[in-house]
């Protein structure tokens, strides 16, 4: 009886499968890991332009405000904007954070409504 293994053609198809396979999953990985940097700067992002807003509201930062803060290590600007609504007994406040000084690409745009007092 005789013994018969893989032919050379049937072990380059196998390779070639599996690097296919390969690549696939390392792209798959990396996209993952870009994607999951974008989610972490929003975040922070988010949670300045939330404390800008309680501060805001409880601080009474005027419209124009902005200034730095800092989290996570990171500096981030923030700007506060008083926006009139349709209903004149309404107004709204916009807090824009980003890491560039000039909001040219701003991470975070967060707005509020509060009643206007008369």
């Amino acid at each position: 009886m005789r013994s018969r293994g893989f032919t050379l053609i049937e072990v380059l198809v196998a390779m070639a499968i599996f690097a296919l396979a390969a690549i696939a999953v390392i792209n798959a990985t990396t996209s993952n890991i870009h994607s999951l940097s974008i989610l972490e700067q929003k975040t922070l992002a988010d949670w300045v332009a939330a404390n800008k807003l309680n501060d805001a509201q409880y601080q009474d930062l005027k419209d124009g405000a902005q200034g730095t803060e800092t989290q996570a290590g990171v500096e981030w600007y923030w700007r506060i904007k008083k926006l009139k609504t349709e209903d004149k007994d309404f107004s709204a406040l916009e807090v824009t954070v980003s890491r560039s000084s000039d909001f040219s690409h701003p991470e975070a745009v967060l707005r509020s409504y509060f009643e206007v007092q008369s």
